[in-house]
């Protein structure tokens, strides 16, 4: 069992396990463009031995919109936002 800690805007910045071990660490840019660490503070954005971790897993992240990690887009329940150039994809 995990748990989601956020800060004030509503982002994932942090999830614990059951014993209330840091397991992983997100920091954001304004656009809501990430990076994410593990419990160590190494960056494991880009690493693919890492995919199976609970870190990149998840899937709520930026003001707890849902990341699609295929695309690289946030679902907001209507349409998907690109933080790479920091607008909504589609109209409203």
């Amino acid at each position: 069992m995990y748990y989601y800690k956020k800060n004030l805007l509503g982002d994932v910045d942090r999830i614990y396990d059951a014993n209330k071990n840091l397991v992983a660490e997100y920091k954001y840019d304004a656009w809501g463009n990430h990076r994410i660490y593990n419990s160590g503070g190494i960056d494991i954005t880009d690493e693919i031995s890492y995919n199976s971790s609970v870190a990149k897993l998840n899937p709520f992240r930026y003001r707890g919109y849902y990341y699609d990690t295929e695309t690289g887009l946030y679902y907001l329940n209507s349409r998907y936002y690109d933080p790479s150039i920091g607008r909504f994809i589609n109209k409203e």
